[in-house]
């Protein structure tokens, strides 16, 4: 399906020095009219036979038994488990753009966060010596399917478990096994029924089967990956298991990559196949095929059966592959190029507003509808006051609409001619909050506009559902939070009725409940209790920093007076914050109390302070857990501020922004081993 390939640019510079492209390069392989590699066309029999001898001594030719199906119901949420297969789960290295020149035509090539194809993998690779200037070499395109991964163990032609991505760094997954247990592949007949190997795929939902889903499910779906999202997490999602397509990526078999493509778009695709190319050259002639391959995938994205966000670059040649190797579930010898956020021109029609925890004044614009990879789009936040200003909009205006990973919506306004003769009167914030009537408070800075009623029912109820996600109640929507219309802290705790927890539904009630209990009951630290209260501008670092030196009942024992001196003499709490506390002390007396009084706090105070490093440019929970069991708070998380004691990479060449703070603040930068050496750490 993958057509249209551009005609070469004789005059197109390619790496770093100008390639002239007169006639098309003498290694190339790529077929100019099709960007796919299939075997549909081959003799299954003797392609199998020629893997199989090679690798395994499977007897093809021996009758096949039946493997079990398994379609229980699900009658409790999917629960938590750990990968059998580990090797075949984790994320990408991600970059944006292909070229250096790419990023210096947008003006983003010196970002810090902004990676280039040609100079962060490719001209990386040149420096390491994984590839010479004049080698040649072979990389394999591949389309970065857009739904959720999976990890399977299959038998023969059935999937006999199957576990999401998780959190790869801690080996945590969700079973999928209740969905997709006893998926059976359509072409995999041939297969011995007692061959059992690890199998990576994504699984989607397709343009077509969307709308059948939808029918049946009685929803609307936004798109494609929301659809697959969606019903992952519906507990009578194997209901549905035929409007699921798996695109197959890769196994745990010990055959090359491209023998590997092949054998699992013959036995293993259930309606579509994982499409390929494969590119040969020296760097400069795979920058230019990576660029068209890009390009042309980019531009056909719209037309084909499901999702993509970008296209997978990966060496071939096992030797490069073993000396790049795999980091933290991610395989250094590949990377995915990401495409361009989508945008569609619709005409303005005005703003609504709402407000946030804070009481943050979030205004929405509403739009004339568009579509969007199937779904109609009608409205979208742009956050801030200060947003509101710049885009200084006049109803009848053109605006785009910008998809950040097909997802995320941004607004702009376009300079176009027309919007250069229009009739300007652009729309006046509102001045009082349409939930209380309180009139609306203008920050200093004029970036933010706030409802200043603490009591106001819409602040309270949002600052619930911030506090509920912050104490792990997962799975609740809005509306349920809406529906029980409980306001604090204390009212969750001690004024949930039989007849509010009825609103939910019994399910849902039941899972709402033990929520409540495991609180009530488990002890808990005391910054996680504080910052779920929502203090404004109060994360879990703050509060960690205070609660060093004081219980919360000291903290809150104190006047507003005391509590200004004594928090202003911590290195790193400012007024900002100190009034944020006072704050939070007269508006929450009421849960501050109650959490006294009644919770099993774990007090941060009197605990020795371990040193605090963090990580970047990678994860390794085994090292990580080390560095814990030395005597180090240790985290990949971690943001870098001046209390860092070291900051840990795999490459002190990097510019990141982590690295360039840790430059700015004088905080020392390791490798691994040279940390291990520095504080004579040993894995044993």
């Amino acid at each position: 399906m993958l057509v249209i390939y551009k005609k070469y640019d004789p005059n197109y510079q390619v790496g770093a020095e100008p390639i002239i492209f007169s006639e098309k390069p003498q290694n190339e392989i790529i077929d100019e009219k099709v960007m796919c590699v299939s075997v549909a066309d081959m003799d299954s029999k003797l392609y199998m036979d020629d893997i199989w001898k090679q690798h395994t001594s499977i007897n093809m030719i021996r009758p096949r038994n039946m493997c079990f199906r398994v379609r229980p119901p699900i009658s409790k949420r999917l629960i938590n488990t750990q990968h059998k297969y580990p090797e075949l789960v984790g994320t990408l290295d991600k970059c944006k753009f292909v070229l250096n020149n790419d990023a210096i035509e947008k003006e983003v090539f010196d970002k810090p966060s902004v990676q280039v194809f040609e100079r962060d993998f490719i001209h990386k690779c040149l420096n390491d010596k994984v590839i010479s200037p004049n080698e040649v070499f072979e990389m394999v395109g591949e389309l970065k399917y857009d739904g959720v991964s999976v990890e399977a163990e299959v038998c023969g032609d059935t999937i006999i478990s199957a576990l999401s991505r998780g959190d790869t760094a801690d080996n945590v997954a969700t079973d999928l096994t209740p969905i997709l247990g006893g998926y059976r592949f359509p072409f995999a007949g041939n297969v011995p029924n007692d061959l059992t190997f690890g199998m990576k795929f994504e699984a989607v939902i397709t343009k077509y089967n969307l709308e059948k889903l939808g029918q049946v499910r009685g929803k609307t779906y936004k798109n494609c990956r929301n659809a697959i999202i969606g019903l992952f997490g519906a507990s009578d999602a194997y209901k549905f298991i035929d409007y699921i397509t798996l695109i197959p990526l890769a196994t745990s078999l010990d055959i090359g990559r491209i023998d590997e493509l092949k054998f699992l778009n013959h036995y293993y695709n259930s309606g579509e196949y994982n499409r390929f190319v494969i590119m040969k050259g020296n760097y400069q002639e795979i920058l230019f095929h990576v660029k068209q391959f890009t390009e042309s995938a980019e531009n056909i994205r719209s037309i084909l059966p499901y999702m993509i966000d970008g296209v997978v670059i990966s060496f071939i040649d096992p030797m490069k592959k073993k000396i790049l190797g795999r980091v933290n579930s991610v395989n250094k010898y590949s990377i995915a190029i990401k495409f361009n956020p989508r945008k569609v021109r619709t005409t303005f029609l005005g703003y609504t507003y709402s407000i946030g925890k804070s009481g943050e004044v979030v205004p929405m614009v509403h739009f004339k509808p568009c579509e969007f990879i199937g779904g109609i789009h009608t409205k979208q936040t742009i956050h801030s006051y200060e947003r509101f200003k710049n885009l200084d909009l006049t109803v009848g205006e053109q605006i785009d609409i910008e998809y950040v990973n097909d997802v995320i919506s941004y607004v702009t306004k376009p300079d176009t001619e027309f919007n250069r003769n229009f009739k300007k009167n652009p729309e006046k914030f509102i001045e009082y909050c349409p939930f209380c009537g309180s009139k609306i408070v203008i920050s200093e800075s004029g970036k933010s506009a706030k409802c200043p009623n603490v009591n106001c029912h819409e602040r309270k109820i949002m600052r619930m559902i911030d506090m509920l996600d912050r104490l792990g109640f997962k799975d609740f929507a809005e509306e349920s939070v809406r529906a029980i219309d409980l306001t604090s802290f204390k009212q969750l705790m001690t004024e949930l009725t039989q007849e509010k927890l009825s609103i939910l539904g019994p399910n849902t009630s039941i899972l709402f409940l033990a929520h409540v209990n495991r609180l009530a009951h488990n002890p808990i630290e005391d910054y996680k209790i504080m910052s779920a209260l929502s203090f404004d501008g109060m994360a879990n670092e703050k509060w960690k920093l205070i609660l060093k030196y004081f219980t919360i009942n000291e903290l809150f024992s104190l006047s507003d007076d005391d509590i200004y001196d004594k928090l202003t003499s911590i290195s790193g709490i400012g007024p900002k914050v100190v009034k944020a506390i006072i704050d939070g002390k007269n508006n929450y007396h009421d849960d501050i109390e109650f959490i006294i009084n009644t919770f099993n706090i774990i007090n941060s105070k009197g605990q020795v302070e371990r040193p605090k490093v963090a990580f970047t440019g990678f994860r390794d929970a085994e090292f990580t857990k080390l560095l814990i069991d030395n005597g180090f708070d240790a985290s990949d998380s971690y943001n870098v501020t001046k209390s860092l004691s070291a900051l840990i990479t795999e490459d002190l060449n990097s510019n990141s922004g982590k690295m360039q703070l840790a430059r700015k603040y004088g905080i020392p930068i390791y490798t691994k081993q040279m940390f291990m050496e520095a504080y004579n750490i040993s894995l044993q």
